[in-house]
């Protein structure tokens, strides 16, 4: 099942990049700057031991995702 996290901002990118670190398919939906940035260098995902750098799949525009079954807003 895909998961979109339409508003990847500090919330949204955190349940999206734990959904993908754990081999979930996710694409975050979110401002055209944090997308270029996530894009360029990674989602930073730090957790309580590890930061972990997700190349998580992201878009500015929802149009620009495939379908999803379940989307988080």
């Amino acid at each position: 099942m895909r998961f979109i996290v339409y508003g990847a901002g500090a919330i949204g990118s955190t349940i999206g990049g734990h959904l993908f670190r754990t081999n979930h398919d996710v694409v975050l939906v979110g401002n055209p700057e944090h997308v270029d940035r996530i894009h360029e260098a990674g989602l930073r995902l730090v957790t309580g031991d590890k930061t972990h750098v997700l190349r998580i799949p992201a878009c500015k525009k929802a149009e620009e995702c495939c379908v999803a079954r379940l989307m988080f807003v």
